[in-house]
């Protein structure tokens, strides 16, 4: 079973002029599962197909058609099924096929072309224009850049002035009668 939000959701992109890939991708980021979006787009690939497939038989042309016997025109239907031998016996029968023959004959072979020499024109550069921004799938299989080496040492710096401070705050509460006895000492 399709879910019906992602099929509709990808049926939508679809008729905003984006790409199938762009719309799944969209519904990837979303947190939808991989497996759903893609049964979704195959159902609406399928029905594309299947609309594909069914417009030319709605839609036959008409050809209007002469007959000289009645003077009055009919409106048949062109298919492409019918052999151009019924239509020669029935609308032309006054006309012979094997009567035609060219009277001369056109040589086929086209004389070699001569090369020149051209000079080399000015290559152009198309001017760059917006591109939509894709938007990334996951970063999960890709592998982690390193870090800067500056980045882990001052991280490292930053770390150890923090247990050292720690411990001066453990010292005063733990030694706080010897600091304040130093103290008086000194005044």
């Amino acid at each position: 079973m399709v879910n019906d939000e992602i099929f509709y959701g990808i049926k939508r992109a679809l008729e905003n002029k984006e790409t199938l890939g762009s719309a799944m991708e969209s519904f990837y980021n979303s947190g939808y599962k991989k497996e759903e979006i893609e049964a979704a787009a195959r159902a609406i690939q399928m029905e594309q197909f299947e609309q594909k497939m069914n417009s030319p038989l709605d839609k036959k042309p008409q050809k209007i058609i002469k007959v000289k016997n009645s003077g009055k025109k009919k409106f048949l239907p062109f298919s492409k099924e019918k052999k151009p031998l019924e239509l020669k016996k029935t609308l032309l029968p006054s006309i012979k096929t094997s009567s035609f023959e060219p009277k001369a004959k056109v040589p086929t072979q086209i004389a070699p072309l001569k090369l020149s020499k051209v000079p080399s024109a000015p290559k152009i550069i198309p001017l760059k224009s917006e591109k939509k921004t894709k938007q990334k799938i996951s970063e999960y299989e890709k592998p982690k850049k390193e870090k800067k080496p500056k980045k882990d040492l001052l991280v490292f710096f930053l770390v150890f002035i923090l247990v050292v401070l720690l411990g001066v705050l453990a010292a005063v509460f733990l030694f706080k009668e010897d600091i304040l006895a130093f103290f008086e000492g000194l005044i």
